[in-house]
């Protein structure tokens, strides 16, 4: 379809915003943003234009054809469940036509599993089409031919596209070899394979490796495409990310600089592109301690947001972006009170757990004793406590060394900006030079501190302040704090806090337990408080005071029948140990030892100690030999 605009004075055939195209002409702005509001005002007209022609179509065959048209225009503007109904329809037609295996066909087949999978619906309804497909395109046309290149690109990115990113990579590798060799190293379709490529190993975690591929790529794309074209600004944007992770903060910076400049300039000053280009410059500037360049950028950039009438959900979320690195840098500068009231904006309007989590993060940074931080943590218990979260354990961000989801304690560096690196605990207990090798600064000078998960940190906090509570309050309390830490992964760091909560308590819970007895309304209620007692001394290793609570104990108890109960630690070392049978042999065997050793130290008798042989795990992986 084409379109021609002769003059001022020309009337169009179509609804258009013919100001806003000669505003930008005379603006001398790029035929690419005049080229996107053409095509804005008129996708609309040419999506009702092609559905009304489908019914007039003189066969399936051409039916089918208007349907895929139409789907490749929906699709276009991502409405990926529209699309994937007019792509149904075209495959079924396309069927009906006796035309399944034409190439229109099979594109139309490709088209329709992969908006399926970019909704991230259930595998199964969309890979079986996809493998089908490409099976067939190579039956009828040849492993090399574009149609079946086509459709494997397709699957392969259906996959990257829902994090399997382990059977993507070897896919798009062997892609890339058959476009090298045939089109050439230096054809635009070989650095498009190779962008992705790169793209999957930054996602993988090995940035290194990933900037290699994107670098490679950009030099190619920028030589066949310009540098001004999207497939090279989105290449070159991916870069910028990857030496981001990297610490290349020296070279990510003008990088990202000559991106925000290049779409301002083709795209306009308030295309979504641009902010986030821009979003990109101001997060570097950051990073590299160019704070007041970085504040005025971000509140440029935050007044034109907010003076919008309307903002789709994409600008609503650079709004909320831009506020929260606007925060971080009056939080770099020391101004806590307008960080705490942007971050504190963010959570009211965007209430959710990433938002949650930026303010909790800057309230542990915050002096114990400060009024923000009381303020802040209130505001943080508030959503909490509203909200059930299904990995209370789990954080937003992912471990910059292993990029796995950091599940536990979350560490960084001291001496690193803010935000900049996250850390699991694993990786920096197991893997700490690589852990370092992301620090620029002298590595001799890393300090690395841990902040706990805000849920666990919040019921510690409660556990630590408890000392005006009853004893059952306390014992309430810490069920809940232990049943946390049993159902989540990160319990191993629960072990110090544990035995900090116990030495903590175990004065006052002796005193408050012996000041309850005489309040105890029967016998038996008296004689459970003294075998409590008693528990608790003898936890200490206190047995001449056990077996003085034991004689008291006694003389209440005459006639009373008593269910043994092992003291905490113990009770917990056991409820581990039943717990772990999906551990290998050597684990179990370990935490055996382990627990072994703690009823040596503490004398607990052979007859009520558990035995290796009533272990699960131990009895069904231990085959002696013979």
């Amino acid at each position: 379809m084409k379109a021609t605009i002769k003059s001022e004075n020309s009337e169009a055939s179509v609804p258009s915003d013919r100001d806003g195209i000669f505003a930008l002409i005379r603006a001398e702005t790029s035929f690419i943003a005049v080229d996107r509001l053409i095509f804005s005002t008129l996708t609309n007209w040419i999506k009702s234009t092609l559905e009304a022609s489908i019914a007039s179509a003189p066969t399936p065959a051409a039916k089918a054809q208007r349907w895929a048209n139409l789907g490749v225009a929906i699709q276009g503007e991502f409405q990926h469940a529209d699309a994937e109904r007019c792509f149904r329809q075209a495959v079924n037609l396309f069927t009906l036509a006796n035309r399944r295996y034409a190439v229109e066909s099979l594109h139309a087949q490709v088209t329709l599993a992969y908006c399926i999978a970019y909704q991230r619906k259930p595998r199964s309804q969309w890979e079986p089409l996809s493998l089908a497909t490409i099976q067939a395109a190579t039956e009828h046309f040849g492993e090399t031919h574009d149609s079946t290149l086509h459709a494997r690109s397709s699957y392969a990115l259906a996959l990257s596209w829902n994090y399997d990113l382990y059977m993507a990579l070897p896919l798009y590798l062997e892609l890339y070899d058959i476009s090298r060799h045939k089109y050439g190293l230096h054809d635009q379709r070989t650095a498009d394979k190779m962008k992705t490529i790169g793209g999957i190993y930054c996602q993988r975690g090995t940035h290194r490796v990933g900037a290699r591929w994107l670098r490679k790529a950009l030099t190619i794309l920028e030589a066949t495409l310009g540098p001004d074209h999207s497939a090279t600004t989105v290449t070159a944007s991916h870069l910028v990310g990857a030496y981001m992770f990297m610490g290349e903060l020296a070279i990510a910076l003008p990088l990202s600089q000559r991106l925000a400049a290049t779409a301002e300039r083709t795209l306009g000053p308030d295309n979504s592109d641009t902010i986030l280009h821009k979003m990109n410059v101001a997060a570097l500037q950051l990073m590299t301690n160019s704070v007041p360049e970085a504040t005025s950028l971000l509140l440029q950039l935050e007044a034109s947001l907010a003076q919008r009438a309307e903002l789709t959900r994409q600008l609503r979320d650079q709004l909320r972006d831009v506020r929260a690195n606007l925060g971080l840098a009056y939080w770099i500068n020391g101004n806590d009170a307008s960080a705490m009231a942007y971050y504190t904006r963010i959570l009211e309007s965007h209430p959710s757990k990433d938002n949650m989590l930026l303010l909790y993060h800057f309230a542990d940074d915050l002096s114990t004793s400060s009024r923000l931080r009381k303020g802040a943590l209130a505001r943080v218990r508030a959503f909490v406590v509203a909200t059930q979260d299904p990995a209370p354990e789990t954080w937003c961000e992912t471990c910059t060394s292993c990029c796995e989801p950091i599940v536990g304690r979350r560490s960084m560096c001291q001496m690193c900006p803010k935000t900049l690196f996250f850390f699991c605990s694993a990786c920096v207990q197991q893997q700490p030079a690589r852990v370092q090798s992301f620090c620029k600064h002298d590595q001799r000078t890393s300090v690395y501190e841990t902040v706990t998960p805000p849920c666990r940190f919040l019921l510690e906090d409660d556990l630590m302040m408890m000392n005006d509570k009853s004893y059952g309050d306390v014992d309430a309390k810490y069920s809940a704090y232990y049943v946390l830490g049993s159902a989540h992964k990160g319990w191993t760091s629960f072990i110090a806090v544990d035995r900090l909560i116990f030495s903590t308590l175990t004065t006052w819970i002796k005193t408050a337990l012996e000041a309850s007895i005489a309040s105890a309304p029967t016998p038996v209620a008296k004689a459970a408080r003294w075998l409590q007692l008693g528990i608790t001394y003898q936890d200490e290793v206190d047995h001449a005071q056990a077996d003085a609570v034991r004689v008291l104990c006694a003389h209440d108890t005459s006639a009373t029948t008593y269910t043994v109960t092992p003291p905490p630690r113990r009770y917990f070392f056991e409820a581990d140990l039943m717990a772990i049978g999906d551990k290998p042999f050597d684990v179990v065997d370990a935490a055996y030892d382990e627990y072994r050793a703690f009823c040596d130290t503490h004398a607990v008798p052979m007859a009520e100690r558990l035995h290796r042989t009533s272990l699960p795990s131990l009895c069904r992986d231990w085959h002696p030999m013979v």
